[in-house]
């Protein structure tokens, strides 16, 4: 009996039936106040629970930026990190980096099945607003 026990419960975990359940996070971002010349690559670093989790494309700072990734389901703490390429390397932007402030946004999030999340990166104000 204690066999069969064993395998159902093994067959039960196999199966995935117990896989965490996945929900989307779709987030928007814009940056404003870019000084000429320094229209740079952009790209985000997204860290669930202080795990990278994923990483947007690239694209101009001054073009729209859309990405999805994908998280287990539940609450979770969430980074997003700017990035821009100046001569040459991927470099975050922040005060360590000399930028003017540090371009992070980090909330706690109970992920569902679809989440978005809207950034605006103001330069000038030195600030990130988030938008609804």
């Amino acid at each position: 009996m204690k066999h069969i026990l064993l395998l159902t419960v093994i067959l039960f975990f196999g199966t995935g039936l117990f896989a965490q359940k996945k929900g989307s996070l779709t987030i928007e971002w814009k940056y404003t106040g870019i000084v000429d010349g320094y229209d740079h690559l952009s790209k985000l670093q997204v860290y669930v629970d202080d795990v990278l989790a994923g990483e947007s494309g690239e694209e101009i700072m001054s073009a729209p930026h859309t990405y999805k990734i994908s998280i287990p389901r539940g609450e979770h703490n969430i980074r997003i990190v700017s990035f821009a390429r100046y001569e040459g390397v991927w470099e975050a932007q922040n005060k360590v980096n000399d930028y003017s402030y540090d371009m992070v946004y980090e909330t706690t999030m109970n992920i569902a099945k679809k989440n978005s999340l809207k950034l605006h990166f103001d330069i000038d104000k030195e600030v990130i607003i988030l938008l609804k």
